[in-house]
């Protein structure tokens, strides 16, 4: 983990990442789940990142998230989720010896809530204090672990079928629409502070952008591309940034 980039950060979600997500934190929200004497809907799940961190040539870092397991070991409640720190150890430990193409980045879960007003008003999208705390509070384990990123996907029930278009609403957040329910996905990067602490990047975040190809499409261009073409017909691109 490195101090704070001043050039900035892209957090990549893969197609097949999005559709963990989805599935998880869906079947979490709609689906009883038994615990106790009793079986609860609407309760978070947790998961953990694995991908690539790169280092563009405009000198911003891109986290390439390409994995998500969700952690069938954390104890889920309705306004929180309790991993146990062993999982992930014995995660890296099998993944880092069997497929190495893999390194850990961090963590994932859900925020279930009823209507989308609330979810809109107060910004619930984002990351708790809670949240906040369980990885700046936590510094010394997420730096043995080297925690990068953070994503969030916020649920609520619609009282009818939408097909209103995806859109961001902020640099780091992109809001969905699944039929009957309305979705947010919300990242977040960790840095060091003082080179000792671990920070999010709760107050930069139009520093952080949030790309998901399979909802929004190829929007732009991480870095410059190409700069015109030439007359020579043996080599007519230019290349921009590389």
């Amino acid at each position: 983990m490195e101090e704070y980039n001043p050039k900035g950060y892209v957090i990549r979600i893969s197609e097949d990442v999005l559709i963990q997500m989805c599935l998880s934190g869906l079947e979490a929200y709609s689906i009883a789940h038994k615990g106790g004497e009793y079986r609860r809907r609407g309760v978070e799940t947790f998961g953990l990142l694995w991908g690539h961190e790169i280092k563009l040539p405009d000198e911003k870092t891109l986290y390439c998230v390409e994995l998500l397991s969700i952690d069938t070991s954390a104890e889920r409640k309705d306004v929180s989720c309790d991993p146990v720190d062993a999982t992930l150890e014995l995660k890296r430990d099998i993944l880092t010896s069997f497929w190495p193409q893999y390194d850990f980045l961090g963590d994932f879960h859900t925020h279930p809530h009823d209507t989308k007003d609330e979810v809109i008003n107060d910004k619930l999208y984002e990351f708790s204090k809670q949240d906040i705390k369980s990885v700046e509070g936590r510094s010394e384990f997420w730096l043995s672990h080297n925690y990068r990123v953070g994503l969030v996907l916020t649920i609520a029930k619609l009282e009818r079928k939408s097909d209103r278009e995806h859109r961001w609403i902020g640099t780091n957040t992109i809001e969905l629409t699944l039929g009957n329910y309305r979705l947010w996905l919300n990242g977040y990067i960790t840095y060091l502070d003082n080179s000792t602490k671990i920070r999010l990047s709760t107050h930069v975040d139009d520093n952080v952008i949030l790309d998901c190809p399979a909802i929004l499409g190829m929007v732009g261009e991480y870095t410059e591309f190409g700069r015109g073409i030439r007359k020579r017909i043996t080599r007519r691109h230019r290349p921009g940034i590389i």
